[in-house]
């Protein structure tokens, strides 16, 4: 009986694995990079980043694209490259959509990781009493 559960029990790892790394995967987008990331820069710093940060993500897909391409090339006909590329846009706005946050903040924990010199700025503030202003 117990052998049999054990069995019951690798099949049903092997038939979800997909499933429970993509679970981990965001479990620890959300409890761990994103607080840290958080803690780290500043909102509009955060907001600057991921203005422009989506050629990373576009960059990584079409790595694991080249990959998935290249390992099947032997198997790829003519009359199959139209699916091909639907198959391949569907997977691409997937993994745009899925993992952009994740690649974000993948990428400013590596960055807040990296040892730079650092650069100190000095603001001045500058009060003007009659249109109470600051600047």
């Amino acid at each position: 009986m117990t052998n049999n559960h054990n069995v019951n029990v690798k099949a049903l790892l092997r038939k979800y694995f997909w499933v429970i790394i993509f679970i981990i995967i965001l479990l620890l987008q959300d409890f761990f990079l994103k607080p840290f990331v958080k803690d780290l820069y500043l909102n509009d710093d955060i907001k600057n980043f991921k203005e422009f940060s989506w050629k990373y993500t576009v960059f990584i897909f079409t790595i694991l694209a080249g990959i998935i391409i290249f390992i099947s090339r032997k198997n790829i006909t003519f009359s199959a490259v139209p699916s091909i590329l639907l198959g391949l846009m569907i997977f691409g706005s997937g993994f745009y959509f899925g993992f952009h946050s994740l690649v974000d903040n993948a990428l400013l924990l590596i960055n807040s990781k990296k040892k730079n010199t650092e650069i100190n700025k000095t603001y001045e503030v500058i009060h003007d009493k009659k249109r109470k202003y600051f600047g």
